[in-house]
């Protein structure tokens, strides 16, 4: 049986699980089709498990492992340990404050556990799990001292006592900004870093599991419950993995797409990282990066369906940042979604490469998980190192400028002589504003050396309609030319407004040929900075304008044709439309092999 064939079984088989006995048989019915095989391979397996004596003693077992222990009181004793006060519950067990009397005497936690009642084998696998745990010594790892049992058999831990808050609470409680944020976060990815080097897997972290504290002007967040969950699970053997897939250990919300999928039973420490990188997005924005509903679902099937949704870029939920600090949320949306892949072998592959690239993004250095290519490292030069360039970005952007008029004079040579004329004289004047906008000196700066480029660029955009009142035409190349320099920078926001204004200047003059040709390359362009705020169909909407556009004035220039092209298929793959996708961009590299070889990367 291939691969295919035996996943859509298991699909089958666990979606009839949770229907009623009464509905299953015309669920596969429909599901299978004309496909007799399928439907008898299913229907088989589902009468296998319904008369599978060991998997109802596995659930009476689970039952009994389950069951709600009688809650400690203050002043109950788990041997040299007194109880306080509770002081958490959750789906695992209860924390208790307590205090230790011998050997010595101090406040610990307590977490009494509901799994493992009355099974050796949990019992052993706590003790080992606490050897684990004893060899690490990290300031952001709490301390697990000692492990046992209560007088009916609940296991339980005995922890440092760590009086903060959850980390999510506490950011917001602070009101840190994003710089601060990170420095905390990276703290964590290094106690997961060191965690990991000793062998031990988390498995439920969440914002509850990382506490902070703030004492003497020091704040340190502590990772608890450090090898819990894994504690409280038999080894995975073959039967185990048969009868427990499906079974959650852990927090939905948190987990990888990997742990929903089979409940702990294929896991390693990149699972850590979906959970790093998820909490890392609910502290940049303050929203989960998932639909909650799904992951939070009965459902099996749902909640393998939330992992395919895409994820809205951390920058594109905040709006109220300073310069630096859109720049680092720019940098940490690829940082974030490469924590977050599906796919763990595309996600880090430790703790500590991920906090490496956070401290990347906060120096404004080119980030691991960035898009490759040399424009991307050179707009992090250029950001670190402002005025020093600014002589050549100046030359850079004239560049831009005459070089993308002669290209479209030498591709549009079929168009009139006036038309040529026209453009030239526009080109020239682009130019003109924007070298003088880089050299010129402005006496309200007091120091010139602490504005970065961008900063110089948006203050020309302030200074574009008093400067070019009148001349329209200018003023639209202008934001088109600033547009494409922009995103050449890696600067989508500000490339999505010079955009938007060339093609408001251009839709509002007469209509003619030069102008509508324009437009064209204008809605081109913005279609690229609609496609990276996360609206794929408005991208594909104006791709199909500019296309319509070229191929009606001038169908013989095959090169914006296909840069029109290429645009409509990076929208469609956005979209979710790969075939179509894949066959436009074809066309797309056909069409340039031909009219401009050695264009097209």
């Amino acid at each position: 049986m291939d691969a295919q064939r035996f996943a859509r079984m298991e699909e089958l088989f666990h979606a009839a699980l949770e229907l009623p006995m009464d509905s299953r048989d015309g669920f596969l019915r429909d599901a299978c089709g004309e496909d007799q095989a399928l439907y008898a391979s299913v229907t088989e397996l589902l009468e296998a498990e319904q008369v599978n004596g060991k998997l109802t003693d596995i659930v009476q077992q689970e039952a009994r492992n389950l069951a709600e222990p009688e809650p400690l009181s203050p002043g109950d004793a788990l041997g040299q340990y007194v109880i306080r006060e509770r002081i958490g519950t959750g789906g695992m067990g209860d924390v208790y404050a307590a205090e230790q009397l011998a050997p010595v005497q101090r406040h610990v936690a307590i977490k009494v556990m509901r799994f493992g009642a009355n099974d050796p084998r949990v019992l052993s696998r706590f003790e080992g799990e606490r050897q684990a745990l004893a060899m690490m010594s990290h300031p952001s790892i709490a301390t697990v001292h000692d492990a046992g049992a209560t007088s009916d058999g609940q296991p339980f831990f005995v922890m440092e006592l760590v009086e903060g808050k959850p980390i999510d609470e506490f950011v917001e409680a602070e009101n840190l900004d994003v710089e601060a944020r990170l420095q905390l976060f990276i703290q964590v990815c290094r106690a997961l870093e060191h965690a990991h080097q000793k062998g031990v897997i988390h498995r439920d972290l969440k914002p509850n599991n990382i506490l902070v504290e703030s004492a003497d002007g020091t704040t340190i967040p502590k990772v608890i419950d450090f090898g819990i969950a894994k504690a409280t699970l038999e080894p995975f053997t073959a039967s185990a993995i048969e009868t427990h897939a499906h079974q959650l250990i852990g927090t939905p919300l948190y987990m990888s797409p990997e742990q929903a999928d089979t409940g702990g039973a294929d896991i390693d420490t990149r699972s850590d990282i979906y959970a790093l990188g998820t909490i890392l997005y609910t502290l940049l924005t303050g929203q989960h990066p998932l639909d909650t509903a799904k992951l939070t679902a009965n459902s099996f099937t749902e909640r393998q369906r939330a992992f395919d949704d895409n994820i809205v870029r951390p920058s594109a939920r905040l709006d109220r940042l300073s310069g630096r600090q859109r720049r680092i949320v720019a940098d940490l949306d690829w940082v974030v979604l490469r924590a977050l892949e599906r796919d763990r072998e595309r996600r880090y592959s430790s703790a500590g490469d991920f906090a490496d690239d956070i401290q990347r993004a906060l120096a404004e250095l080119p980030v691991l998980a960035g898009p490759p290519g040399e424009w991307y490292r050179l707009s992090k030069f250029v950001q670190r190192n402002k005025v020093p360039v600014l002589a050549g970005v100046a030359v850079f952007v004239a560049l831009v400028v005459g070089l993308s008029a002669a290209t479209v004079g030498f591709l549009r040579a079929t168009a009139s002589e006036q038309v040529a004329q026209e453009k030239a004289a526009t080109a020239d004047a682009v130019t003109g504003f924007l070298v003088q906008l880089f050299q010129a000196s402005d006496p309200t700066v007091e120091n010139l050396a602490d504005m970065t480029t961008r900063d110089l660029l948006a203050r020309g955009m302030n200074e574009l309609d008093r400067e070019l009142a009148g001349q329209d035409a200018t003023k639209a190349a202008i934001h088109f030319a600033i547009g494409r320099v922009y995103g050449n920078l890696a600067l989508h926001e500000e490339s999505y407004d010079q955009y938007s204004k060339a093609v408001a200047l251009y839709e509002a003059m007469p209509e003619d040929e030069r102008k509508s040709l324009d437009l064209a390359d204008a809605l081109t362009g913005l279609a690229g900075s609609t496609r990276r705020k996360n609206d794929a169909a408005g991208a594909l909407a104006l791709s199909e304008r500019a296309l319509a556009i070229y191929t009606a004035i001038q169908p013989e220039d095959q090169v914006p044709v296909a840069g029109a092209m290429r645009a409509m298929a990076q929208a469609q793959r956005a979209l979710g439309e790969y075939d179509k996708a894949r066959d436009q961009m074809a066309e797309a590299v056909d069409i340039l092999s031909v009219a401009a070889p050695g264009s097209y990367e």
